[in-house]
């Protein structure tokens, strides 16, 4: 089962999220900060993390590289009011999956599930071949 954890100061930030990932099987809990998320990154395996940028102890950014430095293994999604250009300028080179709005609408969560879809298909191929 793919497992997400969600990192916002208000959980009901996912609250349109949470049910449509239900939907697809893929099981989800909730952070309250970014330190708990970076605690729980270690100790409990993850196929993904979503973060709001404004996270209450530190930035999206500060979050990212931390995490990079712990696991650089997790796939990676902001949601963030950033245009493109800044946020690529922001988060280049840290292998984020995607962006989302700051209030992913259903088409935004629909694009992750075929990023997932794809990105644990390719990783099934490569085992099967081995």
């Amino acid at each position: 089962m793919i497992s997400i954890s969600m990192v916002s100061r208000d959980k009901r930030f996912f609250d349109g999220i949470e049910g449509i990932l239900a939907e697809n099987q893929i099981k989800t809990d909730w952070c309250s900060t970014g330190e708990k998320a970076l605690s729980k990154a270690i100790a409990v395996p993850m196929d993904l993390i979503i973060i709001d940028e404004d996270l209450p102890d530190m930035t999206g950014r500060q979050f990212i590289e931390k995490l990079v430095m712990k696991n650089s293994m997790i796939h990676c999604v902001v949601a963030s009011p950033l245009t493109k250009k800044e946020f690529h300028g922001r988060y280049e080179g840290f292998g984020i999956l995607m962006q989302f709005h700051i209030f992913p609408d259903r088409s935004e969560i629909e694009t992750l599930l075929e990023h997932m879809n794809h990105i644990f298909n390719l990783h099934i191929k490569r085992e099967k071949s081995r």
